[in-house]
C-alpha cells in the first residue's frame, strides 16, 4: 500500500483538439476533424493528493487539489472550433488553473512481479484567472466563459515494487462545461502532461 500522502510535478501541451482526439496524442481524429496546430501552448503544474480509504479489491479513495501555469504565445486558436482568426503575440501570456476534486486509484496490479501500473482519476471542478489559445477561441464562438468548468483526469502511473512512492505519470488534462451546463461550453482546455508523483 502507497503512504497517504503525494506530490506531483508536471509539465505537458495543450491541445487544441477535442477530449478524444487529445487522449490519443492527436494522431487520430475522433469525432472531429484534425486541424493543424494539433497543441498551441504549454502546461506545468504540481498537485498535492491525498488517500482517504481503501475501498477494497484495490481501488483507493482519495481527494486532489491541484495549481497550473497555462501560458504561452497564442493569445487566441484554432483547432476544431472553426475559429476565423489566430492570433499570436511575441510576449508569453499566463493563464492560472486550480482545480480539486475526488480521486479513485486502483493500486494492485502488478507486471512480471516488478512493475506497478496504477491507473487512476480526478474529477471535480477547475477554475482559472483567464482563457488563452484554443480554449480563448472556443469562449469566442461559444460566446461562453471558461471561468468554472468541470474537471477531469484520466491517467496511470508506474512505479517499481522496490521502489512504489516515485510514480512516472502520463495524464489527461480536460476541462469540460458537459455540453453546455457550465459556461456554456462544450469543452475547454485539454493537455497532455507527463511527470513524477512523490508519495509520503
Amino acid at each position: 500500500a502507497s503512504p497517504d500522502d503525494s506530490i506531483f510535478f508536471f509539465a505537458g501541451r495543450l491541445s487544441t483538439s477535442n477530449l478524444g482526439s487529445s487522449a490519443t496524442f492527436n494522431t487520430i481524429a475522433v469525432d472531429t476533424t484534425l486541424e493543424s496546430p494539433y497543441y498551441d501552448n504549454y502546461i506545468v503544474g504540481a498537485a498535492y493528493q491525498h488517500r482517504f480509504r481503501e475501498l477494497g479489491s484495490g481501488f483507493v479513495l482519495g481527494g486532489e487539489i491541484g495549481i497550473a501555469d497555462r501560458f504561452g504565445h497564442y493569445l487566441v486558436c484554432c483547432g476544431t472550433e472553426n475559429v476565423t482568426q489566430t492570433v499570436t503575440s511575441s510576449d508569453i501570456h499566463h493563464s492560472g488553473e486550480l482545480w480539486f476534486g475526488p480521486t479513485i486509484r486502483y493500486e494492485s496490479f502488478v507486471l512480471f512481479d516488478q512493475l506497478r501500473i496504477t491507473p487512476g482519476i480526478t474529477t471535480g471542478f477547475s477554475l482559472t484567472t483567464d482563457s488563452i489559445g484554443a480554449e480563448r477561441g472556443k469562449e469566442i464562438t461559444r460566446n461562453g466563459s471558461a471561468r468554472l468548468l468541470f474537471y477531469l483526469g484520466p491517467e496511470i502511473a508506474f512505479s517499481t515494487v522496490s521502489m512504489p512512492n516515485i510514480e512516472l505519470v502520463l495524464r489527461l488534462q480536460h476541462r469540460s462545461g458537459a455540453l453546455g451546463t457550465l459556461g456554456h461550453l462544450s469543452e475547454g482546455y485539454n493537455a497532455n502532461v507527463i511527470g513524477l508523483r512523490y508519495w509520503y
